[in-house]
């Protein structure tokens, strides 16, 4: 790092140890805009991600997407951090649409998968949703979310699992789930998917068997729409 840059780095360091939020933020957009070394940046602001307050850490996690494949290293350490908070967030971080963000972060987010964090395993499912992973890798790490014990973690696996032809069963069964809101993800994720007449008979089913009008409503949506796929 040359003196320029650790000149950069010193004074979004200050910036970041101000008491007030505002100028914490503009510590935050110093790092992501000013500081050349991106490496450096994104292990400082990976260090916010847990930080006390919603604007700092919210701004540290969009900083770290700017960044691009250079806060990638720091995001996959930041996914080991013993604070489940900064887990989530680094996941997130990582979830950036239509780009693959290498084996190390593919296996660490499977890693995630697993975590002992609901809201973790949360963001993982989100991610897997939105990076250009593999299918295979995508839909296996899924699928697996998708049976969950926590609700809302089953609901982004199905959210998630949408693109993946290879899991219309998964998303059949969860048409079943306890969960409303879970049944409702399935009914919008299956919209997206071609459906043959067997498929559309359960989806028929779960529509006549469905005490929700809130999920009923995209199951109506769903069959009115659909045309059967030999």
């Amino acid at each position: 790092m040359d003196d320029d840059s650790d000149s950069l780095l010193a004074r979004a360091r200050a910036l970041l140890a101000a008491p007030d939020e505002p100028t914490r933020l503009r510590g935050v957009h110093a790092l992501r805009d000013d500081v050349a070394d991106h490496a450096a940046a994104a292990a400082e602001l990976v260090l916010l991600l847990g930080a006390p307050g919603d604007y700092v850490p919210q701004a540290a996690r969009a900083a770290l997407q700017d960044l691009g494949a250079d806060a990638v290293p720091a995001l996959v350490a930041a996914l080991a951090a013993a604070d489940p908070v900064v887990r989530r967030s680094a996941a997130w971080a990582l979830a950036r649409d239509g780009v693959d963000p290498g084996d190390a972060a593919r296996s660490a987010l499977r890693r995630a998968a697993a975590d002992t964090d609901a809201a973790v395993r949360q963001a993982a499912a989100g991610a897997f949703g939105r990076i250009a992973a593999p299918a295979d890798v995508a839909c296996e790490a899924l699928v697996a979310l998708a049976q969950d014990r926590e609700w809302r973690v089953r609901e982004q696996a199905v959210h998630s699992l949408a693109p993946h032809v290879a899991a219309h069963p998964h998303l059949l069964d969860a048409l079943e789930d306890a969960q409303p809101a879970v049944r409702a993800a399935a009914a919008e994720a299956l919209a997206r998917q071609p459906l043959d007449a067997a498929a559309l008979a359960r989806v028929q089913r779960a529509l006549d068997e469905e005490p929700s009008p809130h999920v009923a409503a995209p199951l109506r949506a769903l069959l009115e729409r659909r045309e059967v796929v030999p």
